[in-house]
């Protein structure tokens, strides 16, 4: 028989069994269960461990045969070294029991001997080549959990992370390097939240954030449900002209005229952005169904959504279906955009108000407004601090890639509105806490 599908069991509908069983014994506890007829002759020949064949090979393992194996305590499964073969030992392993099952195979396709040697794809291609059929067997382990891997199995990964320790580093947020050397960098298929008191910025910022990815390379989609769009991109063109001059370190810049704007618009106008064309309350869906197509269409790498209150719609409505607690429809939203960016490999920024709190307090990470699903849910959460003495700062309360925490004092460049980040200066702008009887943090910036 050259071709596995001409087997047939004759007569037809009849009974199915293991090819082999003569080789156990009464009171045997080990066996080795093979692919085919040939690889159970050769483990038995090699190793005089009793070795039965699955019926029809990989793919066959009848339900009404399970009872039949109750009786030993360890099942070595020798399969081929091929996908279908691992697939069906994670079958059998499933139907046996994963406590008594081990594999010869892990599915690491390129496993080698002591001697250095690949191992054969199976059994009876190990006795051919004349290899230790025992040592195979020695080397039977629990097959690892579809949903988990084994420090083994990660061996290529960690001495790759080894080598290139930036290879997880994202992409330079260029306008803001003490945000860069917090966060290291911009990565996908993470999840960042902001907030900040109203009137702070946040807007501001992050249409100046979004901006300098784009000229990065991050093709970016924004969301601005609360400033009408052609508004929020005249506010843009004018952080990207300050970007060109190199305003970062000065506090006064020269004044925008019209003829500045048209000539930046022919390349502002080429970056990789997109603008939501939704204003105001906006369903999640249509937003989603954006974020896809863009993704499919245009290889969307970031998207903003500024801010999340607004997708909330009126009496917690989110899309057509409505949500009287608040919270509740928040933590919907928080969902679904979680499951996108992991599942598109897409980072998502998200705007978030606050809480109402005392003003003169600088804001925590428990005062982002809802439940505490933001923030767990997010990798980076940052906040922008707006004291009562007109003093601003970047704050990363959060960073599950790299732990880093900190501040990150901001100056403002009216012309250009754009933030000036000024942890370059932080030697000489030293940023000190002191607490008043209230127990009232204020920041003081002493030259």
């Amino acid at each position: 028989i050259t071709e596995k599908n001409c087997q047939r069991i004759l007569p037809k509908g009849g009974l199915t069994g293991f090819f082999g069983w003569n080789t156990i014994s009464e009171g045997t506890k080990t066996i080795v269960l093979t692919e085919g007829e040939y690889d159970a002759m050769a483990v038995y020949q090699d190793t005089a461990v009793p070795s039965i064949s699955l019926p029809n090979g990989c793919r066959s393992f009848p339900d009404s045969l399970i009872h039949v194996l109750q009786v030993f305590d360890k099942i070595i499964l020798w399969l081929d070294n091929d996908k279908p073969g691992m697939d069906g030992a994670r079958v059998i392993t499933k139907k046996l029991g994963r406590g008594r099952c081990v594999s010869v195979n892990s599915g690491n396709f390129d496993e080698t001997l002591e001697n250095g040697e690949v191992m054969a794809k199976d059994a009876n291609e190990a006795l051919l080549k004349r290899h230790n059929l025992k040592e195979y067997l020695d080397k039977a382990t629990r097959l690892p959990h579809e949903k988990a891997v084994s420090l083994r199995d990660m061996k290529a990964d960690i001495l790759r992370y080894i080598e290139s320790s930036d290879s997880s580093s994202g992409t330079e947020i260029s306008a803001f390097p003490g945000l860069n050397s917090l966060l290291k960098g911009h990565r996908p298929g993470e999840l960042t939240v902001i907030t900040g008191p109203t009137g702070s910025g946040k807007t501001t910022f992050l249409s100046q954030y979004s901006l300098d990815l784009s000229m990065n390379g991050v093709n970016t989609l924004f969301g601005s449900f609360e400033i009408p769009r052609d508004v929020f991109v005249n506010r843009m063109i004018k952080q990207y002209i300050g970007r060109q001059r190199g305003h970062a370190d000065e506090p006064d810049g020269n004044s925008i005229t019209k003829d500045d704007l048209a000539q930046a618009a022919n390349s502002f106008t080429q970056l990789d952005m997109n603008v939501m064309k939704h204003f105001g309350a906006t369903p999640i869906d249509e937003v989603l169904d954006i974020m896809d197509d863009l993704v499919n269409t245009s290889e969307l790498n970031h998207v903003i959504i500024d801010n999340l209150q607004f997708m909330m719609g009126m009496n917690g409505q989110s899309g057509a279906k409505e949500y009287y607690n608040q919270f509740q429809a928040q933590d919907l939203l928080l969902d679904k955009f979680r499951q996108f960016a992991t599942s598109k490999n897409v980072h998502i920024t998200i705007c978030v108000h606050p809480r109402k709190t005392d003003i003169n307090l600088p804001l925590t990470i428990n005062d982002f407004f809802g439940s505490a699903k933001a923030t767990q849910e997010a990798d980076n959460v940052i906040i922008l601090q707006s004291l009562s003495d007109n003093s601003k700062y970047l704050e990363v309360k959060k960073n599950r890639y790299d732990g880093s925490l900190g501040e990150l004092p901001l100056g403002f460049q009216k012309e250009c509105n754009s933030f000036v980040d000024l942890s370059s200066f932080a030697d000489t702008i030293r940023m000190k806490r002191r607490h008043d009887a209230d127990n009232i943090d204020v920041m003081t910036a002493i030259a």
